[in-house]
């Protein structure tokens, strides 16, 4: 009977995991994020989570998991069947009665250090069939710059992936490493989706003036303080997102 109650627990679990059916915003986008990401080998350590750690340490665990996802998978692309098996592993120590240090002791030691995520970091991109990943890279970003958590932003459905050099500019604004750049983290920001719509493939400056201006993004509100879009200002602000970065994922995994 024990037995079948911990499954019906676990389904239910599975289940408020899969829709992000959480109360807390940024565990919400974990969740989410996990099968955008195609991790869905974290499912089984979070099940093991919240049914052995209190709802703090279940968070921690998301936090942990999430941060070395981002760290080892997206920015540095790493062994993914590496990823899985150590998180397989965490899942197996709480079960076991290791609790969340032991779980922590193993996803931590698989963190790359903070040089590599800098130097892969640096040429970050996303193409096509990656923008959903870019977008919560951003969102996650996103929530760094903010000093509350008063404001959700709305759903990808609302809010798009804008690239600001356009992925089909005009031929006299094409940049001749054109391919190299466009993709580029430091060249991606989020936008309202009508904005986005209209905004399509101008110029920079006309893109600022017409659209990023009326933004409540801090990422995209931050480039009004740019008067030109060259390969010198995404290579500044991939540094800068690079900072962010390390700030919500950092090589420890849980945020200070």
């Amino acid at each position: 009977m024990n037995y079948s109650r911990s499954l019906q627990s676990d389904a239910v679990f599975y289940k408020r995991v899969r829709e992000g059916d959480s109360a807390d915003v940024k565990e919400r986008d974990i969740w989410l994020g996990l099968a955008t990401l195609r991790a869905q080998s974290g499912y089984a350590l979070l099940i093991s989570a919240n049914r052995s750690l209190t709802e703090i340490g279940r968070k921690r665990i998301s936090t942990a998991l999430f941060s070395l996802l981002v760290r080892h998978n997206i920015i540095c692309d790493k062994d993914r069947a590496k990823f899985e098996t150590t998180v397989f592993s965490a899942a197996k120590a709480i079960s076991d009665g290791g609790g969340e240090d032991a779980a922590l002791a193993l996803l931590r030691a698989l963190s790359p250090s903070d040089r590599e995520v800098r130097q892969s970091f640096s040429t970050l991109n996303f193409r096509g069939s990656q923008n959903s990943s870019a977008q919560i890279i951003l969102r996650a970003l996103e929530y760094e710059l903010r000093v509350t958590d008063e404001l959700v932003i709305a759903t990808p459905d609302r809010v798009h992936l804008e690239h600001i050099y356009a992925q089909r500019p005009a031929p006299a604004d094409r940049l001749a490493n054109h391919d190299e750049y466009v993709g580029r983290i430091g060249n991606l920001t989020l936008l309202d989706h009508r904005l986005n719509q209209e905004a399509q493939n101008l110029g920079f400056i006309a893109k600022k003036d017409r659209f990023y201006i009326h933004s409540g993004i801090y990422l995209t509100r931050e480039l009004l303080d740019d008067n030109a879009w060259t390969p010198r200002e995404i290579d500044a602000r991939q540094q800068h997102l690079c900072d962010l970065a390390i700030q919500v994922w950092p090589q420890d995994l849980i945020p200070a």
